[in-house]
């Protein structure tokens, strides 16, 4: 997934090294959690089948399939919203590609492509965001 923070301490022996590694990925899998929330309440606020929630079911599809590929937390209610959320994505968009199957929830499998897509899609939600805030200021 990515570099942990290393922490070192001395003790009696020498020095310890050790990695907050199951706190870091904690930390992103609230996070994810809470952003997906998010995502959708903010589609709330659209019509229905507004052609401009479609990045937002994207996003919500990306996070879904990072937490999955970390392997932890309720894979089925994950894999659900996954496949939703690219078939609401593909109604509104006939272009968009639907994956026959949600991720399988292997940390083996998380790649770049899928952090990737999380940091552009982050990107693409900030100028969402900064581009209606222009418009309504």
């Amino acid at each position: 997934m990515c570099s942990y923070i290393y922490n070192q301490r001395k003790n009696g022996y020498g020095i310890v090294t050790w990695t907050d590694k199951g706190e870091t990925e904690k930390l992103f899998r609230v996070l994810c959690a809470y952003y997906i929330e998010t995502l959708r309440s903010i589609i709330k606020k659209y019509p229905e089948n507004d052609p401009e929630t479609k990045f937002l079911y994207i996003l919500i599809a990306n996070h879904c399939s990072y937490i999955l590929n970390l392997g932890v937390g309720d894979k089925t209610q994950f894999q659900q919203l996954y496949i939703t959320c690219h078939n609401k994505a593909h109604q509104l968009d006939p272009n968009h590609q639907v994956p026959q199957e949600a991720p399988k929830g292997n940390l083996a499998s998380a790649n770049g492509k899928t952090i990737g897509g999380i940091i552009i899609g982050i990107i693409a939600f900030i100028i969402f965001i900064i581009s209606i805030v222009s418009i309504y200021a």
